[in-house]
């Protein structure tokens, strides 16, 4: 059985703990459930995603400065020291960084194309940004990151079309490209379809989520208010009916027992004000059932 030392276990709680303070947004959470949701999506994300990155980028970096091609070692470097510090970037909001990060992959993937003719390279940038933006983004920027590509492949079709170096330059011809084209255009439009549609189902779930809580506790306030009446009712037939209802019953046995003899002035009057007394208990007891 492997185990990992405490040590470790305290370094990578320290680092997770470091990451969600310094990228969690300085403003208080947002009451829309799904922003919330996807706002920690991306945190959890980019904390696992950042030392990958770098791990990855080095790896790489061996590779190609093997190969003697130095240009792209720098591209990454710079791609991925861009990346952290964007997200590392506590004075912008969360929804600015998701943006930049967005854009920088797109810049990247026009950069390992367009000028140092990696089209491996290019594509992984360009499609990583559009499930990116569908993942991070609501709404019409969701579907930006198809867009894009659909245009970014529209151009480069015309300029190996069009240009009688282009073939030769990217190592590519006019037909293989147009299948790669229509075949990675068609792949990251289902997947962004699709991721669309799972987040539109998380959404939904959670603003329901979010309205049987309030329900709940709507419920919840009204069932103690209930008890609370209920035990204001309990208190005045315990302590306030009772003293009138005991004066009433001693003043009736004391005119049973005194038939013989005329009855004080007194006496009537003591009973006429306790019936009184009795009398407005009841009264109260409705008013606070009537509410």
């Amino acid at each position: 059985m492997i185990t990992i030392p405490y040590s470790h276990l305290y370094a990578v709680r320290r680092y997770r703990i470091f990451i969600w303070k310094t990228i969690r947004d300085k403003k208080p959470p947002s009451d829309n459930a799904f922003d919330y949701w996807q706002n920690n999506l991306f945190l959890f994300i980019i904390t696992w995603i950042m030392p990958i990155g770098i791990l990855v980028t080095i790896l790489v970096s061996c590779f190609e400065l093997k190969k003697g091609d130095y240009t792209i070692v720098l591209t990454n470097i710079f791609t991925i020291f861009s990346l952290n510090t964007i997200v590392l970037q506590r004075s912008l909001s969360v929804f600015i960084r998701k943006l930049l990060f967005a854009i920088i992959l797109a810049i990247m993937s026009l950069t390992m194309a367009g000028f140092l003719h990696n089209l491996s390279l290019g594509g992984i940038y360009l499609f990583t940004a559009s499930i990116f933006m569908a993942l991070f983004f609501s709404g019409s920027i969701a579907y930006a990151g198809v867009v894009l590509n659909a245009m970014v492949l529209a151009v480069f079709t015309f300029y190996l079309q069009y240009s009688p170096t282009a073939t030769a330059d990217f190592n590519i011809s006019l037909y293989n490209w147009v299948i790669f084209a229509a075949n990675f255009l068609f792949i990251d439009m289902a997947l962004v379809l699709l991721i669309r549609v799972l987040l539109t189902s998380i959404e939904r779930s959670l603003k329901t989520q979010k309205e049987l809580n309030r329900q709940l506790i709507r419920e919840a306030r009204l069932k103690h208010e209930q008890h609370r009446r209920l035990r204001e009712i309990a208190f005045i037939q315990s302590h306030l009916v009772r003293a009138p209802l005991l004066n009433i019953k001693g003043i009736s046995h004391l005119i049973i027992n005194t038939q013989e003899y005329n009855i004080e002035e007194a006496l009537l009057l003591s009973l006429e004000k306790s019936v009184e007394e009795l009398d407005g208990v009841i009264k109260s007891v409705v008013e606070r059932t009537a509410v």
